[in-house]
C-alpha cells in the first residue's frame, strides 16, 4: 500500500467509518497512534526530509517536507500554501461533524479576521485539551523561546507584533503573502505581517516606521537633515506677568544672559524696547528695560532641566486687564493679539529652528476679582478661554500652568477666582496651578511681587510645568483618570473616525457615553453596537516610543470582541479577535510627531454582547529617545 502523504492523514482516517462514531476524545487517541506512523512509512526514504527549518542546514528552510534553498522556497511558496489550503478544506468538508460546525462558525460570524475557520474540530476543543494533545503528538518542541517556524540561522526583526499561539507544526502563516510570517516554510518572522512593503530586507523609508525589521526607525539618512529644535513655551496675563522686578537687585547668579534661550515680547502699552525681536534671555524684558517678570526664572529654571535643550520665550501681557473682556476668548483684543503674535513668530522661527509649542504660563485674574459677576463668571470664561486657545494653536492637550492670584483685601473675590483656576485644572487636564499669596511684594505695592518674589514665581512656573512633562512613561490603567487630558489620555466613543468625548461617571468611577452603552473603567473599555470604545494617548512632543499592549475579554460568552491599534487614521495593528482564555499582544516601536495620537479601540465584533464585550487592557508606552535631545 502507497503511504498517505502527511497532509492527507486527516482525510485518509476520516474516510474510514469507525472514525465518524469516536467521540472527541477516541479520535484524538487514534490520531496519536495513527499519525506517526504515517510521517514514518511516509518520509523514510528520503534523505533531505525535515519538520522544521531547524532539520536543514543554513541557507535552507523547510518547505513541503523537505529542505529546500531560500530563494527556491520563496518561489514556489505562494503555490503550495494555496494548494494545501485546498486540500485542508476539502478534507473538512468531507467530515459531516466538520460542514456541520463550519456552519455554525458562519452563522455565529466566529470566524478570525474575517476568514472561515481553517479546523473548526479542533478549536472547538478547550485550551488544554488542544496544548496537551500538541504535546503528545509533536515530538519537536521548542524549549528555548524561539518562534516556532523561524529559521535560527536567518535573521529576524526585532520588534515583531506579536498574537499568543502555538505554531507548532502548522504551515506557514503569511497573510501578506511576502514571504515572512510565523510557521513552517516561512522565511523568518515578519514585523509587520499586514503589510507586504515591510519585511527583512526591505526598502527604508522616511515615515516614521521600521520598514525594514531591523530595529531602527528611518535610518541610513533617509529623512532630510532636521533644523535643531527649539522648545517653545507662551507666557501671557496681566502686570504680574509683565512683571516689576528691579535688574539692578539681581544677584550674579541671576544677573547674567541664559544660555541657549531666547524670547519675543509684546507687552502692548508698556514701553520696552527690549521687545518686538528675538533677542537672548536675560534681565530686561519687564514693564520697562530696567524690569523683569517670571520669564528670567522660568527660562533659568528650565536650563538647568535640560541643558542640552534651546528655549523659545513669545510673552504677551498687559496690566490691568481682565478675562471677562480683553481676553475674552476669540473676540478680546489681547486675546487676538496673542493668537496672531504666536502664529507670525513660529513661522519666523521655522526659517532657521524646528519650532514647537511646549506649554502655555498664565499669570492673571486680579482684575477679574473686584466684583462678584465677573468672578463667578471666571470658571467658564478660563475653561471657553483654554478650549479656544488650544484650538487656534491646534494643540489638542496643551499643558498649562496657572498662577493663583494672591488671596488678600485688595481684590475682595480673590477667593472665588482662585478657586475657579483649581477647580478647572482638576477638570482640564494636563493643567496645574501654583501659589503665589506667599510671594513678596513690593512694600509700597502690595499688588505686585518684587525681585525675589518674581525669581521665585518663574521658578515655581518652571517646577510645575517640567512636573506635567518630564515624565516619559505612560501606562494604563496606571494612569486612569477622571480628568480628560490627565498624563495625556483622553477616552473616546468613536463610529469610523468621528470621535466624541466620553464623560465622567462619579457614581461608578467609569467614563460613559449619552446612553451608558458605551463604558471605559479602570483597566477595561467596552464597546456598543454602533461606537467603538478608544483609548487615545496624545503625543506632548516629536519622539521614538516603544508600545506594549495585552487584550483579553473580561467575561466568557458572547463572540468576543475586535481590539486594533492606530496612529491617527493609520492601522498599527490588528484587527484581532479577543476571547476571555488568552490575551491578544502586541509589542513595536514607531516614531510620533507632536499632537499624533495613539489609539487603542475595542468594537463588538459580529454582534454587541453588552457586558460580555467588556475587554481588559494593559498598556505601556515608553519615550525611548526625545527629538532634539
Amino acid at each position: 500500500m502507497t503511504p498517505a502523504p502527511a497532509e492527507n492523514i486527516l482525510e485518509y482516517i476520516q474516510k474510514k467509518s469507525i472514525f465518524r462514531f469516536m467521540n472527541k476524545t477516541n479520535r484524538y487517541l487514534m490520531l496519536l497512534l495513527v499519525i506517526p506512523c504515517f510521517i514514518g512509512s511516509a518520509c523514510s526514504d528520503k534523505k533531505n526530509k525535515c519538520e522544521t527549518n531547524r532539520d536543514c542546514k543554513p541557507g535552507f528552510v523547510c518547505f513541503s517536507g523537505k529542505c529546500e534553498a531560500v530563494e527556491q522556497a520563496n518561489d514556489g511558496k505562494e503555490q503550495a500554501t494555496e494548494t494545501k489550503e485546498k486540500t485542508k478544506a476539502e478534507a473538512h468538508l468531507e467530515s459531516e461533524e466538520c460542514m456541520e460546525r463550519a456552519h455554525d462558525a458562519n452563522i455565529d460570524g466566529r470566524t478570525d479576521r474575517g476568514e472561515p475557520d481553517n479546523n473548526p474540530g479542533i478549536e472547538e476543543k478547550s485550551e488544554n485539551e488542544i496544548e496537551n494533545t500538541r504535546d503528545r503528538v509533536t515530538s519537536d518542541s521548542d524549549d528555548s523561546g524561539t518562534e516556532i517556524g523561524a529559521d535560527s540561522s536567518l535573521e529576524g526583526p526585532v520588534d515583531a507584533y506579536e498574537r499568543i499561539d502555538d505554531s507548532t507544526n502548522k504551515p506557514c502563516n503569511d497573510p501578506d503573502k511576502d514571504g515572512y510570517g510565523e510557521g513552517n516554510g516561512c522565511l523568518g518572522p515578519d514585523c509587520w505581517p499586514q503589510d507586504q512593503t515591510r519585511h527583512p530586507g526591505a526598502q527604508e523609508t522616511c515615515n516614521g516606521l521600521d520598514d525594514d525589521c531591523d530595529g531602527q526607525i528611518d535610518e541610513d539618512g533617509v529623512c532630510p537633515q532636521a533644523k535643531p529644535y527649539l522648545w517653545v513655551y507662551i507666557l501671557a496675563g496681566q502686570s504680574n506677568m509683565v512683571g516689576l522686578g528691579v535688574n539692578s537687585e539681581l544677584g550674579s547668579e541671576d544677573s547674567g544672559v541664559v544660555p541657549n534661550a531666547y524670547i519675543f515680547c509684546d507687552l502692548s502699552v508698556h514701553p520696552n524696547s527690549n521687545c518686538h525681536q528675538w533677542k537672548p534671555l536675560a534681565p530686561g524684558f519687564g514693564v520697562m528695560p530696567d524690569h523683569f517678570g517670571p520669564e528670567l526664572a522660568f527660562g533659568r529654571r528650565m536650563h538647568q532641566y535640560w541643558p542640552g535643550r534651546a528655549f523659545g520665550i513669545i510673552k504677551v501681557a498687559e496690566g490691568g486687564t481682565a478675562l471677562h473682556d480683553r481676553w475674552a476668548a476669540g473676540s478680546g483684543d489681547l486675546y487676538q493679539l496673542l493668537i496672531k503674535t504666536v502664529a507670525e513668530q513660529m513661522t519666523d522661527l521655522s526659517n532657521g529652528w524646528t519650532p514647537r509649542i511646549a506649554g502655555f504660563v498664565w499669570m492673571q485674574g486680579e482684575s477679574d476679582a473686584c466684583s462678584s459677576g465677573d468672578a463667578n463668571a471666571y470658571y467658564f470664561n478660563l475653561l471657553k478661554f483654554i478650549k479656544t486657545l488650544r484650538s487656534d494653536l491646534g494643540m489638542e492637550l496643551l499643558p498649562i500652568v496657572a498662577g493663583l492670584i494672591a488671596d488678600q483685601p485688595m481684590w475682595p473675590e480673590a477667593s472665588t477666582v482662585r478657586k475657579a483656576t483649581s477647580l478647572l485644572a482638576d477638570q482640564i487636564g494636563p493643567m496645574d496651578v501654583v501659589e503665589t499669596t506667599d510671594l513678596p511684594r513690593h512694600p509700597d505695592d502690595q499688588a505686585h511681587y518684587d525681585t525675589t518674589g518674581q525669581l521665585e514665581l518663574g521658578k515655581r512656573f518652571a517646577d510645575s510645568m517640567n512636573a506635567l512633562l518630564a515624565d516619559l512613561h505612560w501606562a494604563f490603567p496606571e494612569d486612569f483618570s477622571s480628568t480628560p487630558g490627565d498624563g495625556f489620555w483622553q477616552y473616546d466613543a468613536c463610529l469610523g473616525n468621528t470621535c466624541s468625548s466620553l464623560k465622567w461617571d462619579m457614581f461608578n468611577k467609569r467614563w460613559k457615553n449619552s446612553d451608558k452603552s458605551v463604558l471605559i473603567g479602570n483597566g477595561w473599555l467596552q464597546p456598543s453596537a454602533l461606537q467603538e470604545a478608544v483609548l487615545t494617548w496624545w503625543a506632548p512632543f516629536d519622539g521614538k516610543i516603544d508600545v506594549s499592549a495585552s487584550a483579553r475579554l473580561a467575561n466568557a460568552g458572547g463572540d468576543g470582541t475586535r481590539i486594533s491599534i492606530s496612529r491617527d487614521d493609520e492601522v498599527l495593528f490588528g484587527p484581532e479577535q479577543t476571547n476571555s482564555s488568552t490575551d491578544v499582544q502586541a509589542h513595536f516601536t514607531i516614531e510620533v510627531t507632536q499632537g499624533q495620537k495613539l489609539r487603542f479601540i475595542t468594537d463588538c465584533g459580529t454582534s454587541s454582547d453588552a457586558v460580555s464585550d467588556s475587554t481588559n487592557w494593559r498598556i505601556s508606552i515608553d519615550m525611548t529617545q526625545v527629538t532634539g535631545d
